[in-house]
């Protein structure tokens, strides 16, 4: 493959698997393989300073390994996958524009990225966004977080200035609702199918947007839910969409209650 060729010789990688290959030692054919889906599929996943690898199993495979009947098991599957959403996402996220978000958003504005697995939306702002900004990304302790962090704080080093922008990283905990400070926008985005509690996290959220602030979601509906796709967020997403009605106004996107869940839609606070 000739992108491992230059890779070898030069260390080039095309951008969206560039950090992953630092990072797990690995080459480009290798990252899209890793990162590439296929039912029943056993990845040998690489270890890193932050995970040990994981060998084997499919994702149903270790979602049973053990009773997920308790928020604490439930958000230690997440680093019980080790590096698997890693390549995941940054193979889904590799051709994905987050603009609907950058016009929402001007100098030294506050943003979250909640459920932020490699913080897809925060490193495309990073590479986009004329202005400084205050980015904050939160997620379960786990390997894509860790990965994710990384990759934005290499991006800051190399590609911005740390003086004007920041960035905070959460690690959330079980039944804790973690912000303390309003934020411009918002998104919750390929997450809420895997909360236990959707509807009180997107009060939540909104709580914590500024007046007239941005809340971008995706809430993906699963008629048989199983594995990290929980029941439970099934069946509280008709009083989630409840909620948003009664509290913002929808600004784009389809209607949530479309069979294939509208896709991505942009919320105002009321």
């Amino acid at each position: 493959m000739l992108t491992n060729a230059a890779h070898a010789l030069t260390g080039w990688a095309p951008a969206w698997c560039r950090d992953l290959c630092v990072y797990y030692h690995i080459r480009p054919s290798e990252a899209l393989e890793l990162g590439t889906r296929a039912p029943g599929r056993r990845p040998s996943l690489p270890g890193s300073k932050t995970c040990p690898p994981v060998l084997g199993k499919t994702w149903e495979e270790l979602w049973e390994n053990r009773p997920r009947d308790t928020e604490e098991a439930r958000f230690a599957f997440w680093q019980e996958v080790g590096s698997w959403c890693a390549f995941r996402q940054a193979l889904r996220n590799r051709r994905r524009s987050f603009r609907f978000v950058l016009e929402r958003l001007g100098m030294g504005d506050r943003f979250l990225e909640y459920g932020a697995g490699i913080a897809p939306a925060s490193w495309w702002l990073l590479q986009h966004c004329p202005v400084p900004l205050h980015l904050t990304i939160a997620d379960v302790p786990s390997e894509h977080l860790n990965f994710g962090t990384w990759r934005l704080w290499r991006c800051l080093e190399f590609d911005r200035d740390p003086c004007c922008w920041t960035l905070r990283t959460i690690g959330l905990e079980p039944s804790i609702l973690p912000l303390k400070e309003p934020y411009h926008a918002i998104t919750a985005i390929e997450v809420l199918e895997h909360v236990s509690h959707p509807l009180q996290t997107v009060a939540h959220l909104v709580e914590h947007l500024s007046p007239r602030g941005w809340l971008f979601e995706d809430f993906v509906p699963h008629a048989a839910a199983h594995a990290a796709d929980l029941p439970s967020a099934q069946q509280e997403r008709p009083a989630v969409y409840a909620y948003l009605e009664k509290t913002c106004e929808l600004v784009a996107g389809r209607h949530w209650a479309l069979p294939d869940g509208g896709g991505t839609r942009t919320w105002r606070k009321c």
